[in-house]
């Protein structure tokens, strides 16, 4: 269990605070951010198998909030990543809130009990359109009446924009995810989740995507984020080159993008 609570912390000063979370099949994470000293002052994690009934998901839920009670305050804002697969983006002159659902359904086949949900990004000049569990999202609300719903893809995205490197190849892992997105010369070129079990899936998906957009090896940047171990850094930095066809590129993966909880430490830039 992550635990980082910073000193300056207080339960008094929750109205310059915003909070984020992240909810995957692994946990319940959440961060908050001090509006006035610009910084994090908690991080933490709770290991929570998610992966059950509606029902037990919103109790689950529940019980974090009766655990940590501040947590339920009013923050100056409040924000959620749900990690799903059930994503996709449709130019913004398509987004009309009636077919948002026929859209994504047409993508990923949707349960009964799913709430579509969706973000216009204007950098990207596309619509991010999203599933979240009805249970999960009914027992935020309950809490946090201001909370806004979001998708990895958003803050992933919008994260590889910022990147002054011509060709930027950003890659979030979870639980059995793979988030690609290709950003060009500051402009948004692709991003789709892959479904993924080993470290070898990662190397395909991820030279299949470099190979079907023509970018070439050696001038791209590749950055690794979320759920990335050693192993699993070491070995894609060394095989990715060849499998790219070309045998003498080096990786520019820095250690400090190679973080779990990057995309949650970075949402409220989204806001």
């Amino acid at each position: 269990m992550l635990n980082f609570i910073d000193k300056s912390f207080s339960t008094k000063k929750i109205s310059q605070y915003r909070l984020s979370i992240q909810v995957d099949l692994d946990g319940f994470s959440f961060c908050v951010f001090d509006l006035v000293q610009k910084k994090h002052v908690v991080l933490k994690r709770i290991p929570i198998d998610f992966n059950v009934s509606q029902e037990l998901l919103a109790e689950k839920v529940n019980e974090v909030y009766k655990e940590i009670e501040w947590l339920s305050q009013p923050f100056v804002s409040c924000s959620c990543i749900f990690i799903s697969s059930k994503n996709t983006l449709i130019p913004s002159s398509f987004c009309n809130k009636e077919t948002l659902r026929t859209f994504l359904n047409f993508a990923y086949p949707l349960d009964e009990m799913d709430e579509v949900h969706y973000k216009i990004s204007e950098e990207v000049k596309a619509v991010a359109i999203f599933a979240i569990p009805n249970a999960l999202a009914s027992q935020l609300y309950t809490y946090h009446h201001n909370i806004c719903f979001f998708n990895q893809c958003i803050p992933l995205i919008e994260y590889a924009l910022k990147q002054k490197e011509r060709q930027i190849l950003a890659i979030n892992l979870s639980s059995n995810i793979a988030d690609i997105a290709v950003c060009r010369n500051g402009n948004f070129i692709f991003h789709n989740s892959f479904s993924i079990s080993t470290t070898t899936d990662l190397l395909y998906y991820s030279c299949f995507v470099a190979k079907q957009l023509e970018i070439k090896p050696d001038q791209i940047k590749v950055l690794l984020s979320g759920k990335v171990r050693e192993d699993v850094r070491q070995l894609f930095k060394a095989n990715f080159s060849k499998f790219a066809a070309s045998r003498n590129v080096v990786l520019p993966i820095a250690n400090d993008y190679i973080t779990e909880n990057h995309l949650l430490l970075n949402l409220h830039e989204c806001e």
